[in-house]
């Protein structure tokens, strides 16, 4: 009979087995929540931290932590972080608690608070609760102190700031809330008059609608200070604060007295001058740059961009008009960049004008354009060249074979027919020819003569001789008649005439002169 139960024996072992195996199951699963001690329940503030983690909390224990300051690596250390700093150094002993098993501490001095500690169970429990506590104070005074507290705190501080902060009227502009450093920037009939009779609305140290980044000056003589305003970024009515400008007035004072300087010694120079700051405007410039340009000292003195004054010059036509004016104008822009160190062009005006622009950085971000009128200097180079032009037009009508050596034995010009007769291309030629390239080139081309000696020796000296004269023979057989004479700078012209020329150009009443030698000095 025993046996016919045997199966049911194995499912009650399969059943209590695996009670047993959850029972140890529920000893393994990691702990949740805890249930606080029955006197939270009775309206305190409670917090029961496991290690540096905030495990519960009563209602007015997690009104009390959301209103802590953040910091701190845990729960804990942030509770301790606002612990020292109420109940000060008497805070210390919250770090005793577990061998200490219960302590007291305070009341604190800005929340008057009492703190009760207590090591249960591995777990701190912590009670907070008013020094004055009374049967029908609400549960959540703890945090409402500890709230008024840390507003009693940063009013403190904001008194305690040295800048001045204000608070302004979205809407109407007026000075709505102010701290001591804004009261002492008022006049001193303001400051003195008790709170109750400044009357509404506040009384306003800088000028109402003051822009964000503006640079103001309070006070007079060795009192005054500048101040730049800046807008602080914080939800509701605008708060304003004003910080020391890096400048102060007599260090503008000093500074405007330089650029006055500067101006006068630039009054004078016929060269255009515009100096442009690092943000931008134009801060110094002369008369020629108006008396050049034709541009307004009205316009210029209003300190435009350096883009609105190029514009202004385009528009007046007094620049190229290049391909493409927006890279153009860039470009300028960009002086001083490591791409555009410096700025050299010349500008040839529609009117016939040319200028000379120059530009360069002279501080970061800085630039400075000069404006030089080179029409005069373009207007005499054209004509020298028209001059050089004509005067080779001039030579190369000549049936002679003309030569012009420098003092220093270079060729300076020569004609077409020396060209020719020579098999040169000297008045084309880039290269640098010297006397002594050419001897070599007519004795390489002549018949073997003493006269070469000669003139090499006259060409080489150079103290100034006498004119020589002489007949040489090329080896194609025209027989020439070299000439030799000194210009002014110490220059020498060389001719090559033929025979033929001379004798059609002698008259035929003239007797002919016989040299005596093969060279003889030209009389």
């Amino acid at each position: 009979m025993i046996s016919a139960y045997l199966p049911y024996f194995g499912l009650a072992g399969l059943v209590l087995s695996m009670l047993i195996l959850g029972s140890a199951g529920l000893y393994a699963l990691p702990r949740h929540r805890q249930i606080l001690p029955p006197d939270a329940a009775e309206g305190g503030l409670t917090l029961l931290f496991d290690g540096d983690r905030l495990l519960d909390a009563s209602a007015a224990g997690r009104a009390f932590f959301a209103a802590l300051p953040a910091g701190g690596p845990g729960d804990w250390h942030r509770f301790l972080a606002w612990a020292e700093q109420s109940f000060g150094p008497g805070a210390a002993a919250l770090h005793q608690l577990k061998t200490e098993g219960v302590l007291r501490i305070g009341p604190a001095a800005d929340s008057g608070l009492l703190l009760r500690g207590e090591w249960r169970s591995g777990l701190q429990h912590i009670r907070l609760s008013p020094a004055d506590a009374a049967p029908d104070l609400p549960s959540d005074t703890p945090a409402i102190r500890l709230r008024d507290a840390e507003l009693a705190r940063l009013r403190a501080i904001l008194e305690a700031l040295p800048l001045p902060l204000w608070t302004e009227d979205p809407r109407e502009g007026i000075v709505t809330a102010v701290n001591s450093a804004y009261d002492a920037l008022l006049p001193a009939n303001i400051r003195d008059r008790p709170a109750a009779r400044r009357g509404w609305p506040l009384p306003q140290a800088f000028p109402p609608g003051s822009k964000d980044g503006n640079l103001l000056t309070l006070g007079t003589g060795t009192g005054a200070r500048r101040w730049r305003l800046r807008r602080l970024d914080v939800p509701g009515a605008p708060v304003r604060l004003a910080l020391p400008a890096e400048e102060t007035p007599a260090g503008d004072d000093a500074m405007n007295a330089f650029v006055r300087t500067l101006a006068l010694t630039f009054a004078g120079l016929p060269i255009g001058l515009a100096v442009f700051a690092p943000s931008g405007e134009l801060r110094l410039f002369n008369p020629a740059l108006t008396d050049l340009t034709g541009l307004p000292a009205e316009f210029l003195a209003a300190q435009p961009r350096l883009s609105a004054f190029l514009d202004e010059l385009r528009h007046r036509n007094m620049l190229p008009e290049p391909r493409d004016y927006p890279a153009w104008r860039a470009r300028i822009a960009s002086i001083g960049a490591e791409d555009c160190p410096g700025y050299e062009e010349i500008w040839p005006l529609p009117d016939g004008q040319t200028f000379q622009v120059v530009g360069h950085s002279p501080a970061p971000g800085a630039i400075t354009l000069l404006i030089h009128d080179i029409s005069h200097e373009v207007s005499r180079s054209r004509r020298l060249r028209t001059d050089l032009a004509l005067g080779q037009s001039v030579l190369d009508a000549m049936e002679e074979a003309v030569i012009v050596f420098s003092a220093s034995g270079d060729v300076l010009l020569s004609n077409s027919a020396y060209d020719r007769l020579w098999h040169e291309n000297l008045s084309e030629s880039l290269t640098l020819h010297r006397i002594g390239t050419i001897c070599a080139a007519w004795r390489a081309q002549s018949t073997p003569d003493p006269l070469w000696s000669e003139v090499e020796r006259w060409l080489q000296r150079p103290e100034r001789r006498d004119p020589l004269e002489g007949m040489i023979r090329r080896r194609d057989g025209r027989a020439l008649r070299l000439h030799l004479k000194h210009l002014p700078g110490d220059a020498v012209l060389v001719t090559f005439r033929s025979a033929a020329q001379r004798a059609a150009t002698t008259p035929a009443t003239s007797p002919a002169r016989r040299p005596r030698s093969r060279a003889t000095p030209a009389g």
